[in-house]
């Protein structure tokens, strides 16, 4: 058959072939590059030459193309070798579809070939040749650097097309080849230590496997189990739900959101509320720091008057007191000379009954008696008239000490009114001052006020300058601030910065005044005060950084300060630096313990080892992590015991719920006191560092963990009988009654959650034998610490408890994360945002003051070590231990 012939027939085959369903997809024909108009076939000049495969004519025009150029070696027509048809087809296609390989090998020799040109539908000569299976055309196309991972319209490339198993192959070797490399994927630290942990041995690897599975399949069962017990109680919230809106009226979704723009309208009522209070504070601190500055001057004024109405006293005392001596030295006198003379008058009567020897010597001596009885009356009346007028000059004394009296009576009322005016008038006075200063610094833009519905300005923000300046200012009477600035400084400025500027401004103060007048002046007290704060309240700032301590020691060794007012800020650093300042003893006594049988020859009411408090303590103080007793050490096998003493062992069904409370609060109660309040700054509890600046918190946050579990282990751990695991339900009810009981809230959130966890709260077997009256505490537990309403409940009970207590602290926890994140430190300008270190203070200070007031309970190291000590179940076997105590229900 000669070329011309099989071009035809090859012709033919592919316009059939374009009809068939293979290749009407994309219309991959030669044929597509012709035109059948009156059963002729016109083809273009270069593109008719490879459609026959006259190889020397394509070869010829060709040679000319390259050896004279475009414009000779084209006829009038201007043919080109890329040039294609109105349906975007070449010369190349028809090659590379019509097994005319020399054709393509020369079509692909030329330079400006277009090896990977498309038609209207996308196609290049490679989806042609892979369509007619041309695996040597394939090849060819390739080798000049076709696309095998072009796309058409379709979105299909050669290989799709191709039917030949071998042209498939090919093509799918070079796609594999074409492909870039995938990049090493990096492996994090955990996938790394996984591998290394993995056993190399198979059988060993199988076992890991199927063990892996069986975690998987327990892990499932419990999500599924978990997720039953949400849809649960989210039945029953909805069920609530629909009971309130019932009862509250709300019948509809318009009514719904009426009430809830109520609640947000009262609820923003209530925050206008407390910064009126907020403000009414800082205001009644205000009026008593100016009444007791009025109070100080009147009481020194008042001590002065009475010092001088009692000098003038005493003297009139005085002048009674000799007047009274005078008068019993003549009452002396004269009963002696009354008596000398009776003496006479008897010697006179004697002498009447003798005989008498001459009439001149009685005369005589009558006439001597009868002087003497007028000079003794006459000093008789003498002294009756000076008594007289002693006595009314006592009268007198007296009138003059009651008028003293109402003169100091009436004395009192006008200091009292004239205090009242002072107060006044210097309370308007210093909120002029301070008013006329904010006013400047606002204006300046160094400090930003809000104000509240009163229209009373409260502090939003400023530059650390001007909170640093109103700290010290005596004018500015708000503890409150104190506390906030002290405590949450090293948000906006370092410690060290802190103490220089203070320093720097009491150097400053102390400059210009004489040594006489320092004691006197307002602002170096003030200094003096907010550092003697500082090393009262937060003396880890000094204790934990030497520097800082050095510091301080330097300014209060200065020799040039007025020693009466360091003094104090010497006495408070020596105390601290002595030992921390203890909290405050308890005033009431403890309440007797409840001892298990086995522990009640142990400890004797009467006897020696129990008497207020067990001396078998010892040292021992309560807490975690704390050394026992080296001489007794129960439980440890470190330590004997007393002689005549046996080890016991106890269990939770020997001990009374009310003493294991007891015994968890004091535990609780010594973790919480330990936790400082730096801890609770800047969200230290979650950082990485979190180990060395919140270690209180974190020991704290893993004992309430171990708490849950071992409630947990208790509960899942009896498998006697159904009605006996309920009988330990029961008792673990009310321990969580006891903790509310002991306003040990922590404790009631732990029971609440252990209780709540899926290995407890599936068994309803258990908790349908239990009593009602259980059931109604431990209801009464869960609305108590349940987190609806961003713990509404909790927050109102810790609020109306006085301590000691021991709150939840993941509620303010919570409270912080929320300030920290939804809340700059800074605001427009670079001013502190004084707002949220004041919500962030008056947290931690709330906490604070739970520290302070320990509890009054009697320690008993036998059941804090049973709870300490317990082997606890973890998560997955306690869910088993739950599915064998009750299969799960079909």
């Amino acid at each position: 058959m000669t070329k011309e012939v099989r071009s035809e027939v090859v012709l033919d085959h592919v316009i059939m072939a374009q009809s068939s369903s293979v290749i009407d997809e994309v219309s991959l024909n030669s044929a597509v590059y012709l035109k059948l108009t009156d059963g002729h076939l016109h083809l273009m000049k270069i593109a008719g030459l490879v459609a026959k495969g006259d190889i020397v004519g394509l070869r010829t025009i060709l040679e000319q193309k390259r050896r004279f150029g475009k414009d000779q070696a084209t006829d009038d027509e201007g043919e080109d070798i890329n040039r294609s048809t109105a349906d975007g087809r070449t010369a190349l296609h028809v090659a590379a579809s019509t097994s005319n390989l020399e054709c393509l090998e020369l079509l692909l020799s030329q330079p400006t070939v277009n090896v990977d040109a498309q038609d209207v539908n996308g196609s290049t000569p490679l989806h042609l040749a892979a369509a007619c299976s041309e695996l040597a055309a394939v090849r060819s196309l390739v080798a000049a650097g076709a696309n095998v991972n072009a796309v058409n319209v379709h979105g299909n490339r050669p290989v799709d097309y191709a039917k030949d198993s071998e042209v498939e192959a090919f093509l799918t070797g070079k796609m594999a080849a074409a492909a870039p490399p995938v990049p090493p994927q990096r492996k994090s630290s955990h996938l790394i230590e996984l591998e290394s942990e993995l056993p190399e041995d198979i059988t060993r690897l199988k076992g890991f496997c199927i063990d892996l599975i069986i975690s998987q399949s327990v892990f499932r069962e419990r999500c599924k189990e978990t997720i039953r017990q949400l849809i649960e109680e989210k039945h029953v919230a909805l069920h609530k739900n629909r009971l309130l809106e019932q009862a509250a009226g709300i019948q509809d979704r318009e009514t719904s959101e009426r009430f809830i723009d109520q609640l947000q309208y009262l609820q923003d009522e209530n925050e206008r509320q407390a910064a009126t209070i907020a403000y009414l504070k800082i205001s009644i601190q205000m009026f008593e720091h100016a009444a007791a500055q009025q109070d100080e001057y009147y009481r020194k004024n008042l001590a002065d008057l009475t010092k001088q109405h009692n000098e003038q006293l005493q003297a009139i005392f005085r002048r009674n007191e000799e007047t009274e001596k005078a008068f019993l030295a003549y009452q002396k006198s004269h009963s002696e000379e009354l008596a000398e003379l009776a003496k006479l008058r008897t010697e006179v009567a004697s002498g009447k009954g003798k005989p008498i020897t001459t009439k001149g010597s009685n005369a005589s001596l009558e006439a001597g008696l009868q002087a003497e009885v007028q000079s003794l009356r006459k000093e008789q009346a003498n002294t009756v008239a000076e008594k007289l007028a002693l006595e009314e000059r006592l009268k007198l004394t007296e009138k003059l000490k009651s008028m003293a009296e109402q003169e100091n009576t009436n004395l009192r009322n006008d200091i009292g009114k004239l205090r009242k005016l002072m107060q006044e008038e210097m309370l308007k006075q210093l909120q002029e001052a301070r008013e006329e200063q904010d006013q400047m610094d606002e204006s300046s833009g160094n400090i930003v006020f809000t104000k509240g519905e009163g229209g009373q300005k409260r502090l939003k923000g400023a530059t650390p300058t001007k909170l640093l300046e109103r700290l010290l200012d005596p004018a500015v009477h708000d503890h409150h601030f104190q506390q906030t600035i002290l405590l949450t400084h090293k948000t906006f400025i370092s410690s060290a910065a802190l103490l220089e500027s203070i320093v720097s401004r009491f150097r400053e103060a102390a400059s210009g005044l004489p040594e006489e007048a320092r004691s006197q002046s307002p602002v170096l007290s003030r200094i003096i005060n907010v550092l003697k704060f500082w090393v009262e309240h937060y003396w880890s700032d000094f204790a934990d950084d030497a520097s800082l301590m050095q510091d301080l020691r330097a300014f209060t060794d200065d020799s040039t300060h007025n020693e009466n007012l360091i003094s104090s800020l010497r006495s408070a650093i020596k105390r601290k630096s002595n030992s921390d300042t203890p909290v405050v003893d308890p005033t009431t006594a403890p309440p007797k313990p409840i001892l298990p049988r086995a522990l009640a020859k142990r400890y004797s009411i009467d006897g020696a080892l129990f008497t207020g408090r067990p001396i078998l303590m010892g040292g021992l103080t309560v807490g975690l992590g704390v050394d026992r007793p080296t001489s007794w050490a129960p439980f440890s096998g470190k330590g004997k015991l007393p002689e005549g003493f046996e080890d016991v062992k106890i269990k939770l069904p020997d001990m009374e719920p009310l003493e294991v409370a007891r015994q968890l609060t004091l535990i609780e109660f010594e973790l919480f006191r330990a936790i400082k309040s730096r801890e609770f700054l800047d969200l230290a509890w979650m950082k990485d560092s979190k180990e060395t600046e919140a270690p209180n918190i974190l020991r704290m946050t893993r004992w309430s963990n171990h708490v849950v579990q071992w409630i947990v282990t208790e509960i899942v751990s009896v498998k006697e009988s159904t009605k006996a695991r309920a009988a330990v339900y029961e008792k673990i009810i009310m321990l969580g009654h006891y903790f509310q009981k002991l306003k040990n809230f922590n404790g009631v959130k732990e029971i609440v959650a252990a209780l709540q966890s899926a290995s407890v709260y599936r068994l309803k077997k258990t908790k349908e034998a239990m009593g009602s009256k259980h059931l109604r505490i431990y209801d009464e537990l869960a609305r108590l610490v349940s987190s609806e309403l961003n713990y509404k409940n909790l927050r109102a009970k810790v609020r109306a408890t006085d301590p000691p207590l021991i709150p939840f602290p993941g509620l303010y926890q919570g409270d912080l994360v929320f300030l920290d994140t939804c809340h700059k430190d800074r605001l427009d300008g670079g001013l502190v945002n004084y707002h949220k270190l004041e919500s962030i203070a008056r947290s931690v200070l709330e906490l604070e003051a739970y520290q302070q007031v320990p509890y009054s309970l009697e320690p008993i190291p036998e059941i804090q070590d049973y709870i300490r000590h317990y082997q606890l179940l973890d998560d997955d076997q306690a869910y088993n231990e739950s599915l064998a105590c009750e299969a799960k229900a079909n």
